[in-house]
């Protein structure tokens, strides 16, 4: 009875209708209330292993603030293809510029899917850092970035991904895909990238 049935109720009026065929766009504030179910929904999938590794400040901040924490990316896409609802979660190694060893985990990515519609929610477990994620190009046309929170309305595509191209979204090498960008300590300092 608390905000997480608030936040299933607001999001399933969003998707009946999009998947009952009556609402054909989604405007900003529905993405950002989409986005903050898909993450906690995410969440819930992680906690599906045995071992679930999911950082206590992460499941506090979307507790305390009811959306997505700022080191979060979340996409939709719509997807044509032959699966239900299924659900996948890969632990993110990173590998940087000052080391060949990889970190891991310092984040995870979560594909989930419920009918026609397909999210991807990814999460890095390192603290002052911006997240941009670059997906393979034949893939970043069906993608559309909800969280961060934008100011656009999302008009719902008429062709989605298929399987095959769910195969190759679920596949990518997201650990050396996206770019983290550390603030400068002093105004003279550049900022540092990583990948």
């Amino acid at each position: 009875n608390g905000w997480m049935t608030m936040l299933e109720e607001g999001a399933g009026e969003i998707i009946t209708a999009v998947l009952g065929g009556t609402k054909h766009s989604i405007a900003s504030e529905e993405q950002a209330l989409l986005a903050s179910w898909a993450a906690k929904t995410a969440v819930m999938i992680q906690y599906l292993n045995p071992k679930p590794n999911v950082p206590e400040r992460r499941r506090r901040w979307l507790f305390t603030h009811q959306n997505p924490p700022p080191d979060t990316g979340v996409w939709l896409a719509r997807y044509d293809g032959a699966f239900v609802a299924t659900s996948l979660s890969k632990e993110l190694c990173i590998v940087n510029n000052n080391t060949e060893t990889p970190n891991c985990p310092e984040g995870h990515v979560v594909f989930f899917n419920h009918r026609s519609l397909m999210f991807v929610v990814l999460s890095l477990y390192l603290e002052d850092v911006a997240l941009r994620v670059k997906f393979p190009t034949r893939l970043e046309n069906h993608l559309f970035q909800i969280w961060p929170k934008t100011t656009q309305t999302l008009t719902w595509p008429k062709l989605g991904l298929d399987d095959s191209l769910r195969t190759a979204l679920i596949s990518a090498n997201l650990g050396t895909a996206f770019f983290l960008h550390q603030p400068p300590t002093s105004p003279q300092q550049s900022s540092t990238e990583k990948g």
